[in-house]
């Protein structure tokens, strides 16, 4: 019985050598997979989610670095001579949706107005802006700068007046207290405000903010992706920058989780999230290897070969086994099969934990040669995590006037049809490692392996 399948299958095999008509199919069938266009659509194929208490308490620490600036006090008459300078520190920076605006933010900053060494009261000053997009080079950044403050709006407390009042009494000898009356000082102290507040745009633009540069400000610099569309929203307690990529992604991301689920993740108060569309990650994996970032040719148990007469694509369908390989050889022994898995991912003592399970060929075309699917889904699911991860330690987040900077990847798992990562600031991804990588490592400068045909076997090429 053995032996007559054997013969079976050297019939086939002969079958699919000597006729280009197969060849030709399956050869086609690649050529459809590699030649498909990027879908249309508004469900973005990757989104980075920044809390917004993250971007204000950045900024805010940003400030410490600006030195307070002083003015003189201006109406204080004969008790001039006594009076310290007003000083103006920023305190700190809010941003926030601006209502009735789809893209434009409020920022808010609050400058702590003191006398010498008292503290006075705090004038807030807000304004509206949009943020900086640069699809090309993949750059979000909203920032205050002092040419932005002709519409900022002074707010100033009632108890301004009363609070320097008693600073300047503090400061004039009991001799000149005695000659003066409180009301008189009260009087000098109101004029002193009223003329701050009238005219706190010309004298804080000029005297202030414009010496101390760009006040405040953050960068994102998105992963090394073919961007298609690049976008900032933000709903109750977060930002997110979305992104559509030039690939052929059949579905993006669905309905993001809501900013208080979000909040719900151990250690997502201070953590970058990024979503990642199952469908990108696979195709990710596909432009990397079409451009030679990944190994592209394979032996027929799906290990990595150079000159390997297999090429490979994948996808991601709904479903049980949603991970889907196509593995293609149009060359020699011509096969097309399809292999189906269910994936795994985590991250643990810092490195990436990759799997399968529920590897089966479900579709097979050609001589029944191609058994072992197991290697096919490991190492290319092992790729594509590897594809994404590897982009995503690409991403620079900066605040102020810091360079942008690397983030540490704190987790990964998969939710749905989205691979998420949490991100944390301050270091480089790039140092979490992958455990049980079977692909071999590209080194940088060098490419892999293309797939072409073997010299001399035309048939189907």
């Amino acid at each position: 019985m053995r032996s007559m399948f054997a013969l079976a299958a050297v019939a086939a095999a002969a079958t699919f050598q000597l006729g280009c008509g197969p060849c030709q199919q399956i050869a086609a069938h690649r050529d459809a997979f590699q030649a498909r266009e990027a879908t249309s659509g508004a469900a973005p194929h990757l989104a980075i989610s920044i809390p917004q208490s993250l971007i204000n308490d950045a900024m805010s620490a940003g400030l410490a670095r600006i030195r307070p600036k002083e003015l003189d006090l201006p109406g204080m008459g004969q008790i001039a001579r006594y009076v310290d300078k007003m000083s103006f520190a920023p305190k700190r920076i809010g941003i926030e949706r601006a209502a009735n605006s789809k893209d434009q933010y409020r920022i808010a900053m609050d400058l702590d107005v003191g006398l010498g060494s008292s503290s006075l009261f705090v004038m807030t000053l807000a304004t509206q802006t949009a943020p900086l997009i640069n699809r090309e080079k993949g750059e979000v950044e909203l920032a205050l700068r002092a040419d932005m403050l002709e519409s900022l709006t002074p707010s100033i407390p009632d108890a301004a007046v009363s609070r320097l009042t008693s600073a300047l009494l503090s400061k004039v000898p009991a001799a000149v207290r005695a000659l003066l009356p409180r009301s008189e000082i009260d009087r000098l102290s109101r004029g002193a405000i009223q003329y701050v507040s009238q005219n706190a745009v010309r004298l804080l633009r000029s005297q202030i903010l414009t010496p101390m540069g760009q006040l405040a400000s953050f960068r994102f610099k998105m992963p090394d992706l073919p961007l298609a569309s690049l976008e900032m929203v933000s709903q109750s307690g977060r930002f997110d920058i979305l992104a559509r990529t030039t690939l052929p992604v059949q579905r993006g991301l669905g309905t993001l989780p809501s900013a208080a689920a979000s909040r719900s993740r151990v250690g997502a108060a201070d953590s970058i999230q990024v979503r990642v569309a199952t469908g990108a990650v696979v195709e990710l994996a596909n432009w990397a290897m079409g451009r030679g970032e990944l190994p592209n040719a394979f032996d027929m148990n799906g290990k990595p070969t150079p000159g390997g007469s297999f090429s490979a694509g994948l996808e991601w369908a709904s479903g049980e086994s949603p991970l889907k390989i196509n593995a293609w050889s149009a060359q020699g022994t011509c096969i097309r099969a399809r292999i189906g898995a269910n994936p795994l991912v985590a991250l643990r003592d810092g490195k990436l934990d990759l799997g399968v399970q529920g590897v089966k060929i479900e579709e097979l075309e050609g001589p029944p040669l191609l058994k072992e699917a197991t290697q096919w889904a490991t190492s290319l699911w092992d790729n594509s995590v590897g594809a994404s991860k590897t982009r995503i330690s690409t991403a620079k987040f900066g605040l102020g006037g810091d360079k942008a900077g690397g983030m540490d990847l704190a987790s990964v798992a998969l939710e749905g049809d989205a691979l998420v990562f949490s991100l944390k600031t301050g270091g480089s991804a790039a140092n979490t490692r992958q455990r049980k990588r079977t692909a071999p490592v590209i080194k940088k400068g060098t490419r892999s392996q293309l797939w072409s045909p073997a010299p001399g076997a035309r048939c189907g090429g």
